[in-house]
């Protein structure tokens, strides 16, 4: 990307660039978010240490990298990609990703950090998770990099630098006016990933409201021998229990009390026809 003084200094406001060795990681290689109570939202400014190597991570949250300068390789998941400047990356909930290597080893990054209720309410319109739905909606074709070619990367930094500038002034209003500025980058990255987004075949759109409620069967397949609320299930899902209760039922075919009953059949017959799995399972369980 192609740089000019102003962009270190934005309005008299030196950024900070912080060694990634700044970064916080739980031992299992979660990475740590230190968001405010009131404002989950960070912005960091990241220069790669040659001598210190980021293990593959992952967060609990969303996450916008953004190549500001430099070139090497990046892995998110299986697929392993080349970076330069201009360069974006969006990462999802609790994919493993790093940066491999750094060709000239003084890569500079801009990373975004924030959960997807920041922008998605359970209570928000229905295509407002179209801003985020680029981040759950991955099939074996998905590619997590969206090229500088394919984006206006002076375009992306000036929103960057807007948003910086909000957190820094702390104007009246700065929370709503920073998360416009997220809403305005994630409505260009929706519009690149516009498959995921423009759903109009029937087909897409059944399997599209699958993948909606991915979390909330994720978190029955892992909880079904826990007591089940449909609080719990739609808030892992980012909707409203009432919203919730009518998607399913319209997505799945089945209420979800019938969808329970009937996984939970499932699974007892599977312990019962197998009961080498069944001990497994109470050891563990234990």
């Amino acid at each position: 990307m192609q740089t000019t003084s102003d962009d270190l200094i934005i309005q008299k406001k030196e950024i900070q660039w912080q060694s990634t060795r700044n970064l916080l990681f739980y031992p299992e290689g979660k990475c740590v978010a230190d968001f405010s109570h009131d404002f989950p939202f960070l912005m960091n400014f990241c220069n790669a240490d040659a001598n210190y190597r980021i293990e593959s991570n992952y967060h609990d949250y969303l996450e916008i990298f953004f190549i500001y300068e430099g070139s090497g390789l990046f892995q998110a998941n299986d697929k392993i990609y080349d970076f330069a400047d201009g360069d974006l990356f969006i990462i999802g909930s609790s994919e493993q990703h790093h940066c491999m290597e750094s060709y000239d080893n003084h890569t500079k990054s801009i990373e975004i950090y924030f959960p997807p209720e920041l922008i998605y309410h359970p209570d928000s319109h229905e295509d407002a998770f179209c801003y985020v739905a680029p981040f759950y909606h991955h099939d074996d074709k998905f590619l997590n990099k969206i090229p500088s070619e394919s984006l206006d990367s002076a375009e992306i930094f000036q929103l960057i630098k807007a948003i910086y500038l909000e957190l820094q002034d702390k104007r009246a209003y700065y929370k709503l006016a920073v998360k416009n500025r997220l809403r305005d980058l994630l409505l260009i990255i929706a519009r690149y990933y516009e498959r995921f987004s423009n759903v109009e075949n029937q087909d897409e759109k059944k399997v599209y409201n699958l993948m909606r409620l991915r979390s909330a069967t994720e978190y029955i397949k892992n909880h079904y021998q826990e007591y089940l609320t449909l609080k719990t299930l739609a808030d892992v899902s980012f909707m409203s229990p009432e919203h919730f209760c009518r998607f399913f039922h319209k997505t799945t075919g089945r209420t979800l009390t019938n969808y329970l009953q009937h996984f939970r059949i499932a699974k007892a017959k599977l312990r019962r026809q197998n009961p080498q799995l069944d001990k497994l399972l109470r050891f563990w369980s234990s």
